[in-house]
C-alpha cells in the first residue's frame, strides 16, 4: 500500500509526494531530532491540500490576512490604537475614517466572509468522492469522517512550542500514520471499490 501511495503521489499530487515520503521516513528513523512535529506538518499540508490534487481544476484560496492588514495600518489615523489614547480623552460611540480606509476595511471583511461561506476541504472532499465511488454516500461519509479525524490529531501535534511536549507514544504514532494513509489508499486507490473494500479501510483505521 505503501508502494501505490508514493507512486500515485508522484503521478497525481507531485507538490505533496515530498511531504508523504519525507514523512515515511521519518517514521523509520525514531531518533530524528523534532520527527513527530515535522510528520505531524506534512500531514496536516496532505490534508488540506488532498482534494486539490484529486480535482486540479479546483483551487483553493486563502485570505491574505497581512496583506490587507499592511494596507490599513499605513492609513490608520491611529499610531498607537483608539484604545491607547489619554484617559481624558471622550469616549465617543462613532469615530470617522477616511473612506480610502474604509474601502480597504470592506474588502477584508467580504473576502473573509466569501471564504468563511465557502465549503471545507472535508465537504469537498465527501462531494468529490461521492460524484466517482460506487460505494453508498453514508460509507464515503464515515471514510472521510475518519479521515478528518485523524488528520485533526496530527494537527494538534504540528507547532513546536515553548511549553514542555508530553511525548507521543511511538505505538500511537504509528497508528495514526497507519490510519491516515489507509485513508488516504480508500479515496485514491479505491474510487470504484465496493462498500465492502471501504468498510475493511475502515476496520483497520480502527484498530
Amino acid at each position: 500500500m505503501r508502494s501505490e501511495l508514493r507512486d500515485w503521489f508522484r503521478r497525481n499530487a507531485e507538490s505533496l509526494s515530498p511531504a508523504y515520503e519525507g514523512a515515511v521516513e521519518l517514521l523509520a528513523n525514531p531518533t530524528s531530532p523534532g520527527r513527530v512535529r515535522f510528520i505531524a506538518h506534512a500531514v496536516r499540508d496532505i490534508a488540506a491540500r488532498l482534494v486539490f490534487a484529486l480535482e486540479p481544476q479546483r483551487k483553493g484560496k486563502r485570505v491574505q490576512y497581512e496583506e490587507h492588514l499592511d494596507k490599513i495600518q499605513e492609513q490608520w489615523r491611529f499610531p498607537d490604537g483608539i484604545c491607547r489614547r489619554e484617559a481624558a480623552a471622550p469616549a465617543e460611540e462613532i469615530v470617522s475614517i477616511p473612506w480610502n480606509v474604509a474601502v480597504l476595511i470592506d474588502a477584508l471583511i467580504v473576502e473573509h466572509r466569501q471564504r468563511r461561506q465557502c465549503p471545507s476541504a472535508h465537504d469537498l472532499l465527501f462531494q468529490f468522492l461521492v460524484k466517482r465511488c460506487l460505494s453508498p454516500p453514508d460509507s464515503i461519509d464515515r471514510l472521510v469522517t475518519e479521515f478528518g479525524k485523524t488528520a485533526k490529531w496530527f494537527m494538534a501535534h504540528a507547532h513546536f512550542s515553548a511549553e514542555p511536549v508530553v511525548p507521543v507514544e511511538e505505538r500511537e504514532l504509528r497508528e495514526r500514520f497507519q490510519a491516515f494513509e489507509g485513508a488516504i489508499f480508500g479515496m485514491v486507490g479505491t474510487y470504484f471499490a465496493g462498500v465492502d473494500a471501504l468498510d475493511e479501510i475502515l476496520q483497520r483505521a480502527n484498530r
